[in-house]
Protein backbone atom coordinates (compact mmCIF):
# COMPACT_ATOMS: atom_id res chain seq x y z
CA UNK A 1 0.00 0.00 0.00
CA UNK A 2 1.19 3.51 -0.74
CA UNK A 3 0.08 7.01 -0.83
CA UNK A 4 0.39 9.82 -2.49
CA UNK A 5 1.19 13.03 -0.31
CA UNK A 6 -0.76 15.38 -2.44
CA UNK A 7 -4.12 13.71 -2.27
CA UNK A 8 -4.02 13.87 1.97
CA UNK A 9 -3.66 18.05 1.74
CA UNK A 10 -7.35 18.34 2.52
CA UNK A 11 -7.02 16.13 5.34
CA UNK A 12 -3.94 17.69 6.59
CA UNK A 13 -4.45 21.25 6.30
CA UNK A 14 -6.12 22.00 9.58
CA UNK A 15 -3.63 20.64 11.69
CA UNK A 16 -0.64 21.83 9.52
CA UNK A 17 -2.50 25.54 9.71
CA UNK A 18 -2.43 25.15 13.36
CA UNK A 19 0.88 23.41 13.83
CA UNK A 20 2.35 26.26 11.72
CA UNK A 21 1.93 28.58 14.92
CA UNK A 22 5.15 26.66 16.86
CA UNK A 23 6.57 25.80 13.21
CA UNK A 24 5.87 22.02 13.02
CA UNK A 25 4.38 19.76 10.06
CA UNK A 26 4.07 16.26 9.89
CA UNK A 27 5.06 13.98 6.93
CA UNK A 28 2.93 11.54 5.18
CA UNK A 29 4.83 8.80 3.53
CA UNK A 30 4.48 5.80 5.43
CA UNK A 31 2.28 2.98 4.73
CA UNK A 32 0.36 0.37 7.29
CA UNK A 33 -1.57 -2.97 6.56
CA UNK A 34 -4.95 -3.13 7.46
CA UNK A 35 -6.44 -2.58 11.44
CA UNK A 36 -6.77 -5.93 13.40
CA UNK A 37 -10.63 -6.09 14.00
CA UNK A 38 -9.76 -5.60 17.42
CA UNK A 39 -8.15 -1.75 16.65
CA UNK A 40 -11.13 -0.50 14.27
CA UNK A 41 -12.14 2.07 17.00
CA UNK A 42 -13.79 5.29 15.84
CA UNK A 43 -11.40 7.84 14.73
CA UNK A 44 -12.04 11.74 16.45
CA UNK A 45 -12.22 14.15 14.58
CA UNK A 46 -11.26 18.17 15.50
CA UNK A 47 -14.89 19.27 14.70
CA UNK A 48 -16.33 16.69 16.32
CA UNK A 49 -16.67 16.87 20.65
CA UNK A 50 -12.79 16.53 21.13
CA UNK A 51 -13.16 15.74 24.82
CA UNK A 52 -15.16 13.01 24.98
CA UNK A 53 -13.17 9.49 24.06
CA UNK A 54 -13.53 7.10 21.84
CA UNK A 55 -16.11 4.52 24.07
CA UNK A 56 -14.49 1.78 21.90
CA UNK A 57 -10.77 2.43 23.75
CA UNK A 58 -12.27 3.90 27.39
CA UNK A 59 -14.31 0.47 27.79
CA UNK A 60 -11.63 -2.18 26.61
CA UNK A 61 -10.17 -3.31 29.57
CA UNK A 62 -6.66 -3.62 29.47
CA UNK A 63 -6.24 -7.15 30.70
CA UNK A 64 -8.70 -8.50 27.75
CA UNK A 65 -5.84 -6.64 25.07
CA UNK A 66 -3.24 -9.42 23.13
CA UNK A 67 -0.72 -9.42 25.11
CA UNK A 68 1.74 -7.33 23.06
CA UNK A 69 -1.07 -4.90 23.42
CA UNK A 70 -1.30 -5.12 26.79
CA UNK A 71 2.34 -5.18 27.21
CA UNK A 72 2.61 -1.46 25.23
CA UNK A 73 -0.13 0.30 28.00
CA UNK A 74 2.00 -1.15 30.83
CA UNK A 75 4.98 0.46 29.07
CA UNK A 76 3.16 3.63 28.51
CA UNK A 77 2.87 4.05 32.49
CA UNK A 78 6.82 3.10 32.86
CA UNK A 79 7.64 5.83 30.93
CA UNK A 80 5.89 8.54 32.23
CA UNK A 81 7.05 7.16 35.62
CA UNK A 82 10.55 7.23 34.71
CA UNK A 83 10.79 10.68 33.21
CA UNK A 84 8.82 12.33 36.03
CA UNK A 85 11.06 10.34 38.36
CA UNK A 86 14.01 11.50 36.92
CA UNK A 87 12.99 15.06 36.90
CA UNK A 88 12.50 14.86 40.49
CA UNK A 89 8.66 14.54 40.60
CA UNK A 90 8.43 11.30 42.90
CA UNK A 91 5.00 12.01 44.12
CA UNK A 92 3.74 11.92 40.69
CA UNK A 93 5.48 9.23 39.47
CA UNK A 94 4.73 6.85 42.14
CA UNK A 95 1.42 5.58 40.71
CA UNK A 96 3.06 5.40 36.87
CA UNK A 97 5.58 3.09 38.56
CA UNK A 98 3.74 0.80 40.86
CA UNK A 99 1.12 0.49 38.08
CA UNK A 100 3.12 -3.17 36.94
CA UNK A 101 3.12 -4.24 40.57
CA UNK A 102 -0.30 -3.24 41.53
CA UNK A 103 -2.41 -5.97 42.78
CA UNK A 104 -5.40 -3.91 40.76
CA UNK A 105 -3.85 -4.47 37.12
CA UNK A 106 -2.56 -7.93 37.96
CA UNK A 107 -4.45 -9.35 35.05
CA UNK A 108 -2.43 -7.04 32.92
CA UNK A 109 0.60 -8.75 34.05
CA UNK A 110 -0.94 -12.42 32.81
CA UNK A 111 1.83 -14.66 31.33
CA UNK A 112 4.73 -11.80 31.12
CA UNK A 113 6.18 -13.50 33.41
CA UNK A 114 7.52 -16.47 31.51
CA UNK A 115 8.71 -13.74 28.84
CA UNK A 116 11.03 -12.87 31.52
CA UNK A 117 9.31 -10.26 33.31
CA UNK A 118 11.16 -9.37 36.69
CA UNK A 119 8.60 -7.94 39.07
CA UNK A 120 11.06 -7.58 41.88
CA UNK A 121 12.22 -4.63 40.02
CA UNK A 122 9.49 -2.92 40.47
CA UNK A 123 8.99 -3.17 43.75
CA UNK A 124 12.80 -2.39 44.71
CA UNK A 125 11.81 1.33 42.77
CA UNK A 126 8.36 1.00 44.65
CA UNK A 127 10.49 0.99 48.16
CA UNK A 128 13.08 3.72 46.72
CA UNK A 129 9.89 6.13 46.05
CA UNK A 130 8.34 5.51 49.87
CA UNK A 131 11.94 6.48 51.15
CA UNK A 132 12.14 9.31 48.97
CA UNK A 133 15.36 8.59 46.96
CA UNK A 134 16.30 10.82 43.92
CA UNK A 135 16.71 9.10 40.96
CA UNK A 136 20.43 10.01 40.79
CA UNK A 137 20.84 7.65 43.97
CA UNK A 138 18.83 4.42 42.50
CA UNK A 139 19.87 5.03 38.24
CA UNK A 140 21.32 1.35 38.02
CA UNK A 141 18.47 0.22 38.97
CA UNK A 142 16.29 2.38 37.23
CA UNK A 143 18.53 1.41 34.18
CA UNK A 144 18.11 -2.06 34.68
CA UNK A 145 14.02 -1.71 34.88
CA UNK A 146 14.08 -0.15 32.14
CA UNK A 147 16.27 -2.73 30.43
CA UNK A 148 14.21 -5.71 31.54
CA UNK A 149 11.26 -3.85 29.92
CA UNK A 150 12.89 -3.50 26.50
CA UNK A 151 13.92 -7.23 27.08
CA UNK A 152 10.07 -8.57 27.70
CA UNK A 153 8.46 -6.44 24.79
CA UNK A 154 11.20 -7.86 22.37
CA UNK A 155 10.10 -11.48 23.04
CA UNK A 156 6.69 -10.57 23.55
CA UNK A 157 6.76 -9.97 19.34
CA UNK A 158 3.51 -8.28 17.65
CA UNK A 159 3.48 -6.17 14.62
CA UNK A 160 4.94 -2.97 15.14
CA UNK A 161 2.96 -1.23 13.03
CA UNK A 162 -0.57 -2.38 14.82
CA UNK A 163 0.92 -1.39 18.15
CA UNK A 164 1.24 1.87 17.23
CA UNK A 165 -2.16 2.97 16.02
CA UNK A 166 -3.49 0.73 18.95
CA UNK A 167 -1.02 4.05 21.32
CA UNK A 168 -2.18 6.21 19.01
CA UNK A 169 -5.64 5.44 19.72
CA UNK A 170 -5.52 5.50 23.30
CA UNK A 171 -3.32 8.66 23.30
CA UNK A 172 -6.68 10.17 21.84
CA UNK A 173 -8.52 8.94 24.23
CA UNK A 174 -6.47 9.54 27.19
CA UNK A 175 -5.38 12.99 26.27
CA UNK A 176 -9.21 13.94 25.87
CA UNK A 177 -10.15 12.86 29.36
CA UNK A 178 -7.28 15.10 30.76
CA UNK A 179 -8.23 18.74 29.19
CA UNK A 180 -11.29 20.72 29.74
CA UNK A 181 -12.46 23.82 27.96
CA UNK A 182 -8.27 24.15 27.68
CA UNK A 183 -7.02 23.37 30.70
CA UNK A 184 -5.33 20.50 32.45
CA UNK A 185 -7.93 18.83 34.55
CA UNK A 186 -6.66 15.25 34.78
CA UNK A 187 -3.05 15.08 35.04
CA UNK A 188 -2.64 11.21 35.45
CA UNK A 189 -4.34 10.98 31.77
CA UNK A 190 -2.51 13.67 30.82
CA UNK A 191 1.16 12.07 31.98
CA UNK A 192 -0.27 8.60 30.42
CA UNK A 193 -0.97 9.85 27.04
CA UNK A 194 2.88 10.97 27.39
CA UNK A 195 4.21 7.77 28.36
CA UNK A 196 2.29 5.93 25.44
CA UNK A 197 3.30 8.83 23.13
CA UNK A 198 7.21 7.56 24.31
CA UNK A 199 6.21 3.84 23.44
CA UNK A 200 5.00 4.68 20.00
CA UNK A 201 8.44 6.39 19.16
CA UNK A 202 9.99 3.17 20.51
CA UNK A 203 7.91 0.89 18.17
CA UNK A 204 8.92 3.47 15.28
CA UNK A 205 12.35 3.18 15.67
CA UNK A 206 12.22 -0.90 15.69
CA UNK A 207 10.74 -0.99 12.47
CA UNK A 208 13.10 -1.06 9.07
CA UNK A 209 14.09 2.20 7.48
CA UNK A 210 12.48 0.96 4.32
CA UNK A 211 9.02 0.79 6.24
CA UNK A 212 9.47 3.64 8.55
CA UNK A 213 8.61 6.45 6.26
CA UNK A 214 8.02 9.80 7.80
CA UNK A 215 6.41 8.33 10.62
CA UNK A 216 8.95 8.39 13.34
CA UNK A 217 9.00 12.09 12.92
CA UNK A 218 5.63 12.41 12.91
CA UNK A 219 5.50 10.82 16.10
CA UNK A 220 8.20 12.56 17.52
CA UNK A 221 6.56 15.74 16.78
CA UNK A 222 3.52 14.37 18.49
CA UNK A 223 5.33 14.11 21.36
CA UNK A 224 6.55 17.33 21.24
CA UNK A 225 3.20 18.48 21.90
CA UNK A 226 3.57 18.05 25.52
CA UNK A 227 5.88 21.23 26.28
CA UNK A 228 7.39 19.80 29.45
CA UNK A 229 6.89 16.38 28.52
CA UNK A 230 4.79 14.32 31.58
CA UNK A 231 5.00 17.15 33.82
CA UNK A 232 1.78 19.33 33.91
CA UNK A 233 1.79 23.07 32.73
CA UNK A 234 -0.61 25.98 32.63
CA UNK A 235 -1.14 26.14 28.90
CA UNK A 236 -1.01 22.95 27.68
CA UNK A 237 -1.62 21.78 23.76
CA UNK A 238 -5.47 22.15 22.69
CA UNK A 239 -7.48 18.35 22.14
CA UNK A 240 -7.84 19.74 19.14
CA UNK A 241 -4.19 20.14 17.80
CA UNK A 242 -3.20 16.91 19.32
CA UNK A 243 -6.69 14.79 17.96
CA UNK A 244 -5.40 16.50 14.55
CA UNK A 245 -1.66 15.22 14.37
CA UNK A 246 -2.62 12.05 15.70
CA UNK A 247 -5.52 11.65 12.80
CA UNK A 248 -3.04 12.90 10.65
CA UNK A 249 -0.62 9.43 11.13
CA UNK A 250 -4.58 7.39 11.85
CA UNK A 251 -5.51 8.01 7.81
CA UNK A 252 -2.59 5.68 6.90
CA UNK A 253 -4.06 2.49 9.53
CA UNK A 254 -7.54 2.22 7.20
Amino acid sequence: MSYNPQSLVKKLSVYCVLLMLVGQSIGCAWSAPPPSEALLLPQISAGESATEPSKAVSNTPANALPRPLRLAFMAGHVRAGMALYRAGELEMAAPHLLHPVSETHQAERERLEELGFDHSLYVRVSRALEANRPAVEIKNLLVATETNLALVTSRAGGDHLTIIEFLLRTIVDEYSLSINDGRLTDVGEYQDAYGFSQVAIEHARALPVSERGDLLDALQQLAALWPMGPIPVDNPTSVAVLVDAANAMLVHFK
